[in-house]
């Protein structure tokens, strides 16, 4: 709005890092040679402000990268402004959705869904389709464990129908095969205490007999 109207007097420009260094410097010395020279209490007072305000500046030029980053280096066109405001936005949009996902998962342990909960299938077609290298999801000791998964299409896509019926159906399998098993060990014990039975039986005969 400025710049539009030829008023360039609001917009602050940067002050040159070698200027504020030196005028910290000479601040510096300055303060130490009151020190040296002070004599009565109030050189001494004033020798301690004077080195009070020099480490101020000293502090004032090391971040002057920081604090001056937003700043001009000279009087910009109306272009350039309008160019920086957008550039700044997207920073600031970034951060505060960078904040937001950082609170919203912060109780969400993702690499614990990606390794234990989820099909590695789904992540390595996701790559494959958005041309992101594996090695950004997959560590290499994932990637040769989930060895079996690299070879997925792009459009692959992950069954829900498929993925809950088939861990019941295994289920399932699996109780009736240990039913099985259980019933099979009981014959076998059956059998084996009525083998023990007849071959006692057997002896106390021939005891008998003799």
């Amino acid at each position: 709005k400025h710049l539009s109207k030829g008023n360039t007097k609001p917009i602050p420009i940067k002050k040159p890092e070698k200027d504020l260094i030196d005028a910290a410097n000479d601040a510096v010395a300055n303060a130490k040679r009151m020190k040296e020279e002070a004599k009565t209490n109030e050189e001494k007072i004033a020798a301690t402000q004077a080195d009070e305000e020099a480490k101020v500046k000293k502090r004032e030029a090391a971040q002057s990268k920081f604090t001056q980053a937003h700043l001009w280096d000279k009087i910009p066109t109306t272009e350039q402004v309008c160019k920086r405001i957008t550039a700044w936005t997207a920073k600031i949009n970034k951060m505060e959705f960078d904040l937001k996902h950082k609170d919203s998962n912060k109780e969400v342990s993702l690499g614990t869904s990606k390794i234990n909960y989820m099909d590695p299938r789904i992540s390595v077609a996701w790559c494959k389709r958005n041309e992101v290298p594996i090695e950004k999801i997959f560590s290499k000791t994932l990637r040769d464990k989930f060895n079996w998964a690299m070879a997925v299409p792009p459009d692959w896509e992950f069954n829900a129908d498929i993925g809950k019926n088939k861990p019941l159906k295994t289920f399932h399998v699996k109780i009736k095969a240990e039913v099985k098993m259980e019933e099979d060990e009981k014959k076998d014990d059956n059998v084996r205490f009525k083998s023990d039975s007849d071959a006692d039986d057997q002896v106390f005969s021939d005891y008998d007999d003799e």
